[in-house]
């Protein structure tokens, strides 16, 4: 029979086993060193230290294996590829439920298929561990089971810690939930009553301080305490995140590495930017760059590392109409996110880049 140990067991043997030997002999310390000691007390610490040798060597081969395994794992995993695509009946069905794209779970899947990608719809319950890549086609929204506990939200950073990619399709990712209790829409970022006064239309004079209806942070969301991502619309950054601006794009030759030359993907290098990440962002690999007025580079398309894995966000709006030409701008930036999720399986199956994000 096989001894099999949790690692939260181990670590706590080892623990406790180190402390019970430090504590005796700290306890017989004053002996050891003027010589007065007997053969129980040496014989004792001996034991002990070797308890303890034997549980951290234990600790350190099951950390191994444990490394070992999720290697295999990945390599089987970047080796065949499976996409899963989040489908939510109420977001499809409500425009509430897919903020900012135009594009949901049935035009990924079929996109994505013709690639000669191979894919599957799944719920929110049930992300796992065996898809390389998750979608959540829904924009700032994403499906909810309860928007108090945030089970799924923090479903969705395990599968990402343990080495998953999770891309966000749209404007400012995880600004709203679904809440599949109540059927309908919760802003998950922190509340702001202003103050504002306002002058008198009959007077030049002010009245006194007038509460308008609140509207919520773009700053303080799950995004920015989770992630670290700061987005245009961020305190210090204007107005901006608060519409999108038509605008070019441009990409580095390290970008290019990651995702592939996105310039004239879906027929434009030009996009409808919303509420992109920026350069204030804690930690961020830019795929997709642009030069925004007032404000600097931004990153429409970037990946986040989060543990072992990748937050894709995309801060554009996917239900643009805009033209560019003859170009609709909403359907290329569609493109070209799934051009970059292509490119990015295509590198980790030819170990071009890593599929362990934490370096």
């Amino acid at each position: 029979m096989t001894l099999e140990w949790h690692k939260d067991e181990l670590t706590a043997l080892t623990v406790l086993t180190l402390s019970v030997t430090i504590s005796f002999f700290a306890s017989k310390l004053s002996g050891f060193l003027k010589g007065v000691y007997d053969i129980y007390d040496l014989l004792v610490l001996t034991i002990l230290v070797l308890s303890f040798a034997i549980v951290l060597s234990l600790r350190l081969r099951q950390n191994w294996i444990a490394e070992k395994t999720w290697k295999s794992k990945m390599v089987k995993k970047t080796q065949s590829p499976v996409i899963g695509i989040l489908r939510e009946p109420q977001c499809e069905s409500s425009n509430d439920g897919h903020p900012f794209t135009s594009f949901l779970s049935n035009d990924w899947n079929n996109y994505l298929q013709r690639q000669n990608l191979k894919t599957e719809i799944l719920s929110i319950g049930q992300i796992s561990d065996k898809y390389s890549v998750i979608i959540n086609p829904y924009g700032e929204v994403y499906p909810e089971v309860d928007s108090i506990t945030l089970t799924s939200f923090k479903s969705i950073k395990q599968y990402i810690r343990n080495g998953g990619i999770f891309v966000c399709a749209g404007g400012l990712a995880f600004y709203y939930c679904w809440d599949a209790k109540t059927r309908r829409r919760v802003f998950l970022s922190e509340e702001i009553q202003p103050l504002v006064p306002r002058r008198a239309l009959d007077q030049n004079v002010l009245i006194p301080l007038s509460v308008y209806p609140p509207f919520y942070s773009i700053v303080k969301t799950l995004l920015k305490r989770n992630f670290g991502v700061s987005p245009i619309g961020d305190w210090g950054f204007g107005a901006n995140g608060m519409r999108a601006q038509t605008i070019a794009t441009n990409q580095t030759n390290e970008d290019i590495r990651y995702v592939g030359n996105l310039g004239n993907v879906g027929g434009t290098n030009q996009i409808d930017e919303f509420r992109s990440a920026t350069e204030a962002t804690r930690r961020c690999i830019p795929f997709l760059r642009a030069n925004v007025p007032n404000i600097g580079e931004v990153y429409p398309i970037a990946g986040i590392p989060f543990g072992r894995g990748l937050l894709v966000v995309c801060g554009m709006d996917l239900s643009s109409a805009n033209q560019a030409g003859n170009i609709t701008l909403g359907q290329a930036e569609f493109e070209k996110i799934c051009s970059s999720i292509f490119s990015l399986l295509d590198g980790m199956r030819r170990g071009l880049i890593p599929y362990d994000w934490r370096s």
